[in-house]
């Protein structure tokens, strides 16, 4: 069964900014991540003719050779999801005579750039949206009405559902500080 995204409330706190300070935004309460498992069994659940175990083995053969192809400079892309490419940061140096890799590059990491139907413009049509249990009850307590009231809003093009029985409100997995409403990240 999918589950619909939830979404957490906080006030922007940028004082230079008229737009964003004081004003009340929404952010994705991320559950757990799941793993290549719980992928799989996801996939079998809309039906397929390979296993469990060689759907599980075919997702780690392609994640570890998505990374070590990203990571030696060529990009792949995964169609309607990401294009999964090797980044650099790295220090300036003086002159290019300087300049010394071991010393100037700082980080190599993985980069994802969403492609096709995974970009912002598309996506927002597909998913559905619901507040978490504590930005229901941060809303009840602004408006003086019951926590538990499920009437749709209609905001937004998936809707804005203030019911759900799913009280997670945790970030979950690698969301960072910065996530409970009053916080200040727009």
């Amino acid at each position: 069964m999918i589950k619909k995204m939830q979404i957490n409330l906080y006030q922007g706190k940028h004082k230079s900014n008229q737009k964003i300070d004081g004003k009340i935004f929404a952010r994705a309460s991320n559950r757990t991540p799941i793993g290549l498992e719980e992928l799989a069994e996801h996939m079998m659940e809309h039906g397929t003719i390979y296993t469990y175990d060689v759907m599980v083995g075919v997702m780690a053969g392609a994640v570890k050779c998505i990374r070590e192809l990203a990571l030696s400079g060529q990009p792949v892309k995964l169609p309607d999801l990401c294009i999964v490419s090797g980044q650099v940061s790295s220090t300036g140096a003086d002159s290019i005579a300087d300049f010394n890799v071991d010393d100037n590059v700082s980080t190599i990491r993985l980069a994802f750039r969403a492609t096709g139907k995974a970009r912002r413009q598309t996506v927002n049509g597909e998913a559905d949206v619901e507040y978490t249990t504590l930005a229901r009850q941060l809303k009840a307590a602004a408006s003086g009405a019951n926590p538990s009231g499920g009437s749709n809003s209609g905001a937004g093009s998936g809707g804005t559902s203030q019911g759900g029985d799913s009280g997670n409100t945790s970030g979950g997995g690698s969301t960072t500080s910065g996530d409970e409403p009053g916080e200040d990240r727009p």
